[in-house]
């Protein structure tokens, strides 16, 4: 662990000076190696490009990719029904303040479903012992996941398929709440205009 540590430090203050390069890709190789000795050392099967493949890596990638999008699709279904059951208080008076609560509905749900994709991507991470500590973990789960792509923390090569595996995972579930909010909001203002029909 101290190994481990002292690795990182000397990364954390190679990226605050600037380096890159060898010194990073050297110091990268170390720290994978270290983490592989560390999860040899707890009994976990070692983590070489013998253990973790090119198909295990899309495997393990579409798997986390499809549990996240069936939690997008519980939540947005649990929504869905909430505005269903909304519908008279919708129609009615003062329509504005209710769009609003419906957008901040929406935008919560938006962000429980990134959160959620998020922490299913780390968790992978540390199982797999790709990172040290959960805030690093969840730090690049994040990243990636957003497309940002910093590269102030990477992934060791050999599972650096799992990286692009977020990061289009992360791509996907955007569209898809882009996609949720725009619909929701649609089906409000329908339905606010019909009840206002109905009414007069």
């Amino acid at each position: 662990m101290t190994i481990l540590s002292g690795l990182q430090n000397a990364r954390n203050a190679l990226f605050r000076r600037g380096l890159r390069g060898r010194d990073m890709q050297s110091l990268e190789f170390m720290r994978s190696a270290a983490i592989r000795a560390q999860g040899s050392a707890r009994g976990l099967r070692p983590q070489g490009k013998a253990s973790i493949t090119m198909l295990l890596q899309l495997f393990i990638g579409t798997v986390i990719t499809l549990i996240s999008l069936v939690g997008a699709t519980i939540i947005w279904w649990i929504v869905t029904e909430a505005i269903l059951r909304m519908e008279p208080w919708l129609a009615a008076p003062p329509k504005v303040a209710k769009t609003f609560f419906v957008v901040f509905l929406v935008v919560v749900s938006t962000m429980v479903i990134m959160t959620f994709g998020v922490f299913l991507w780390a968790a992978m991470f540390m199982q797999l012992a790709v990172f040290a500590t959960w805030e690093e973990a969840v730090y690049y789960s994040l990243v990636a996941y957003t497309t940002l792509g910093l590269g102030d923390v990477v992934i060791p090569q050999d599972q650096r398929l799992l990286g692009g595996m977020t990061g289009a995972n992360g791509f996907l579930m955007f569209g898809l709440m882009t996609a949720m909010l725009t619909d929701t909001l649609r089906q409000v203002g329908r339905r606010q205009r019909s009840g206002g029909a109905s009414t007069t």
